[in-house]
Parts: structure tokens; sequence; C-alpha cells
């Protein structure tokens, strides 16, 4: 991270005033990554992402670390590592909307 990256996430505070409202403070206005952030973190709310679940896939040897570990590999990771991209991401719209 740069030091610009983070001078803009900080570039804005949020105080709670005497009468218990919530106010914004602007500290600098260069505050676009904030901006990138927020909308960033907005966006994979709204697209459910944290209830996406996580899979695991067996690294190749090329990727591996120097140490040669290998993540074992789980019945739906080899199913999914076979599946053309666009019906993992089929099956995983549908299962997120609930058409199962």
């Amino acid at each position: 991270m740069t030091e610009d990256y983070c001078r803009q996430l900080v570039a804005e505070s949020r105080i709670i005033t005497d009468s218990g409202k919530p106010q914004w403070i602007e500290r600098s206005r260069q505050n676009h990554y904030l901006d990138c952030e927020a909308m960033a973190a907005a966006a994979g709310f709204m697209l459910n992402v944290h209830h996406i679940r996580a899979t695991r896939r067996r690294i190749k040897d090329e990727d591996a670390a120097p140490t040669g570990a290998v993540v074992p590999e789980t019945p739906a990771a080899a199913v999914i590592a076979k599946q053309p991209r666009f019906e993992r991401f089929a099956k995983m719209a549908a299962r997120l909307n609930g058409n199962d």
C-alpha cells in the first residue's frame, strides 16, 4: 500500500455529536480510494458474496509453494474444476437465488 492510498482511506471520520447523531468529518478532499472501497463493499453485500462457500482446489506442482505443500482436494472442488466456467457461475447464481 502506498502512503497516498492510506491517506485517502482515512480522509473522513465519523463521530457521534452531543445530541447522539452521527456526523462525518472531512479531513481531506482526496478520498477517492475510500469511496471505491465503500462502493466495492456495498456491491459485494448486495450480491450476497458473504454467503458464497469457499472451495479448496489442488495446487499444481508449478504453482506450489517451495515446500511442495498441497491443499487437499474436496469432492465438490473436483466436480467444480471439470465444469466450464459459464456452468459454474450459472449454478452458483441459481443457488444464491434459491433456485437449486
